[in-house]
């Protein structure tokens, strides 16, 4: 969150700010994303943060489902999904 405070690229920021709905084994689940950023330069990012391992491969189903529909709800709003994890330099 300071990072968001102090970068000069960053006009607006929200934390926990909606959810996304998506559908794992029949049963509808929403996911509360966790920072929504709006930039200069009129770019829109839903941001994850979470664990490296998120970024491999050996993800459960239920989290490629959530991420899956995040990407495609970015898509379709014109805005990016970044995933940070601890192992991003972002400061």
């Amino acid at each position: 969150m300071k990072y968001l405070d102090e970068n000069e690229d960053v006009i607006f920021w929200e934390y926990e700010p909606f959810c996304i709905k998506y559908t794992f084994e029949e049963k509808i689940y929403n996911y509360l994303i966790d920072f929504f950023v709006t930039y200069k330069n009129g770019s829109k990012n839903i941001i994850e943060i979470g664990p490296e391992f998120r970024k491999r491969k050996k993800i459960t189903e239920k989290t490629k489902a959530k991420f899956k529909e995040a990407e495609k709800f970015c898509k379709k709003e014109g805005y990016k999904f970044k995933l940070i994890t601890e192992k991003d330099h972002i400061f």
